[in-house]
């Protein structure tokens, strides 16, 4: 068998590949090629140490990324491929396992994994008041649960919810995990089973886990210890979903036969890029060394730009773009933006972000955009089942897939989606949403989120898809469903930007109170520390070049900010960046319409 795959390796990613037997870990930091080494790594399993396909597992936490890892996959094994079963999520993988085990719980295998809005309903018949208190107390159950009994006291209502949730034959996100540690805990002879078909596992981003996430990974590494981990302490920033970054510092006293691999040669950014992100986030004290590195063309100096406010900065991010493109909207040369003699630009709108801390930052940005007339995306790290227009087509949805169950649906609704049911062994998921469409005029945007989706399930009818199109809804995010090749501009949160690259990154709203984000007064040292472990990321999602952008005054959530720079920024030495003062401008004076003088 062929492996002209080594050949494009670097001796350190060949090194990770070729460790078959043991516990490793590799360090691999931004641009690296982690998911390179991964799939390639799996693929050497397959090919040369002769591993079965059938006794490997693969766990990411985006669907996204589980996706790329089975494309890349099928180029490297071909027909093998397909015996690759478990590559997928915490979430998805233990939904799965629960599918096949759950009776034991006293669970039907047809079980629903609930929204947050239903658990909201739920929680409001457990006892809460009303639903901002039933939100409440829903926040402090995942935030109990993510901890997996770390602490005493379960919040409030927390045994009323868990009993209607059984009753229901439902699972919130969160138990997914919750259900099969229980299950492998009471059931050793079930975890055993498992334990003996897992024979190599492989966990991307172990820097994020959470304790539930983290005891899965222990109990079901058998005695061989075939456990490969990748990750970077220095892009730890899901603090609040419960992750805790010690879990990757202290792997080798887990595993004390542990290798640990450095990857430090990023293909992603310029050298500029490169070392203005390992200026700012070496001054942390809670990371493992290593010295990110990039041999490309030195690039662009970074560009820093203070701004007038947010309406100003969203403007002048606009301004930048439509020159970075050749200045070809309409807004552009109604606003004599175009210079004589200026160049096409060298770059699409599919090659620039626009990066931000908060969701509420993106309003004065899509603003922006949509006066100059360029198309963009807001994506957030949100869970699909969170927006407003998948409330909508979910239950139609679950009754199409079991119309034996009640679903509130007006009649005429439910009758047409009988008559779809005729053909739910013919057509495929994309015939279903287009006719789905026609009953209930879903929008363009949903239309193509559920299209995005949808395309994973090429070959599948919908009778048979749709029970995993439901858990893809159920479980994924709107990360998941970024397309690089969609012609716009991305905003994105930065939480939300993680594992995505851009040509050209603009990160705005670097001031003090924002970054590092002051939630509740003076941020904690912790904090802190993952705030910076978040602007790195940013920074290292822009290949060549990369503007960074504050405000002398904003608005945010109705109160005024102070003001005053991020101190992050002043972690980049000089020599990297410019710096610019972006003034405000004086009104020009208005010229007499001369139509007016028709009338």
């Amino acid at each position: 068998m062929s492996l002209e795959f080594l050949n494009e390796l670097n001796p350190q990613q060949r090194q990770a590949v070729c460790h078959t037997q043991g516990p490793l870990m590799i360090v691999a930091g931004a641009g690296t090629g982690k998911t390179r080494t991964l799939t390639c790594r799996i693929a050497y399993l397959v090919r040369e140490a002769g591993v079965d396909p059938a006794n490997i597992l693969a766990l990411t936490f985006t669907r996204r990324a589980a996706w790329e890892m089975k494309q890349r996959i099928a180029h490297l094994l071909g027909e093998k491929e397909s015996m690759l079963q478990e590559i997928g999520t915490f979430h998805s993988v233990c939904a799965k396992i629960l599918r096949e085990e759950i009776p034991v719980l006293g669970y039907d295998r047809d079980f629903v994994i609930l929204t947050d809005e239903e658990q909201i309903d739920l929680l409001r018949e457990a006892g809460a008041k009303n639903r901002a208190e039933a939100r409440a107390c829903l926040k402090q159950i995942s935030a109990f649960k993510n901890r997996h009994r770390a602490e005493t006291g379960a919040p409030p209502l927390f045994s009323e919810y868990q009993a209607a949730l059984k009753q229901r034959n439902a699972a919130d996100f969160d138990d997914l995990i919750l259900l099969v540690l229980r299950l492998f805990e009471t059931y050793p002879e079930i975890l055993n089973r498992y334990m003996d078909r897992f024979r190599h596992i492989l966990v991307d981003e172990y820097q994020d886990l959470n304790p539930p996430q983290y005891m899965l990974v222990h109990l079901l590494t058998g005695p061989d210890q075939n456990l490969c981990v990748v990750g970077d302490a220095d892009q730890a920033i899901y603090a609040f979903r419960g992750a805790q970054v010690e879990n990757f510092l202290n792997f080798q006293e887990d595993y004390p036969r542990a290798q640990i691999l450095r990857l430090e040669q990023n293909y992603r950014s310029s050298p500029v890029i490169v070392k203005a992100a390992e200026q700012v986030v070496s001054r942390n004290t809670l990371r493992m060394e290593k010295r990110l590195w990039s041999d490309a063309e030195t690039g662009e100096r970074i560009r820093i730009m203070e701004v007038g406010d947010e309406k100003q900065e969203a403007g002048w991010i606009v301004s930048r773009i439509e020159k970075l493109l050749g200045g070809t909207s309409m807004f552009h040369h109604d606003t004599d933006r175009v210079q004589a003699g200026e160049d096409p630009g060298q770059y699409s709108f599919s090659d620039m972000a626009v990066l931000f801390r908060l969701r509420a930052q993106a309003r004065p940005l899509q603003a922006a955009f949509e006066q100059a007339g360029i198309p963009c995306r807001f994506l957030s790290g949100e869970r699909l089942d969170r927006r407003p227009e998948m409330r909508q087509v979910r239950p139609m949805l679950r009754f199409l897939a079991d119309p034996e169950k009640d679903a509130v649906l007006p009649a005429m609704i439910k009758a047409s989606l009988i008559a779809l049911s005729k053909n739910r062994e013919q057509s495929s998921l994309q015939d279903l949403i287009r006719e789905l469409s026609g009953i209930c005029n879903l929008d363009e945007a949903t239309l193509r989120s559920l299209k995005a989706m949808a395309s994973h399930y090429p070959d599948q009818t919908w009778g048979s898809a749709l029970p995993f199109f439901l858990q893809d809804l159920s479980l994924g995010r709107e990360s998941d469903l970024f397309d690089p090749r969609a012609q716009a501009v991305t905003l994105l949160t930065m939480h939300a930007a993680k594992g995505l690259e851009f040509p050209v990154v603009f990160i705005c709203g670097l001031e003090r109170g924002l970054m590092p984000y002051a939630r509740d007064g003076n941020p904690s040292a912790d904090e802190i520390e993952e705030e910076r472990r978040l602007f790195h990321v940013g920074i290292t999602r822009a290949m060549k070049e990369l503007y960074l952008l504050h405000a002398r005054k904003r608005i945010l959530y109705g109160k005024p900010l102070p003001g005053e720079p991020s101190p992050f920024l002043k972690d980049i030495e000089e020599a990297l960046f410019q710096a610019n003062i972006l003034q405000k401008k004086s009104r020009p004076p208005q010229k007499e319409n001369p139509q007016l003088g028709l009338f």
